[in-house]
């Protein structure tokens, strides 16, 4: 058998060689803030921890979103003093921002996202 990554996905199996593996790595990087070039601390120790605004930029949900989340405890974040950080990797992978991400194909055509069903009382 050739040199080959397994990854579990609930009950299925993902299985990637070496190249692949290695291209789905740099792809990942891509969606997470870039390191400061004037880390103090060796990479790989400690992560970058990212406020809400960050977060928008980075996965174009809104920081209002984070926050909310943050206080119902629905995604990893830190507290320090009065403020509330992320751990952009952690955040990416939990299940909270998973149900919130949209397709790719975006939303399906006619689909607003609106939970306001007083137009559909008016008619």
């Amino acid at each position: 058998m050739p040199d080959v990554v397994l990854i579990p996905c609930g009950s299925r199996l993902l299985v990637l060689d070496r190249d692949q593996f290695e291209q789905a790595l740099r792809r990942g990087d891509s969606y997470l803030p870039a390191a400061p070039s004037n880390a103090a601390a060796p990479s790989g120790t400690t992560a970058e921890l990212v406020d809400a605004d960050q977060l928008q930029s980075l996965t174009g949900v809104p920081a209002s979103w984070w926050m909310a989340q943050a206080r119902e405890y629905r995604v990893p974040h830190v507290r320090i003093g009065r403020r509330v950080r992320f751990n952009a990797a952690e955040v990416l992978a939990c299940d909270a921002f998973r149900r919130r991400a949209i397709p790719d194909g975006g939303l399906a055509r006619g689909v607003t996202g609106s939970t306001d069903r007083s137009a559909s009382k008016k008619q």
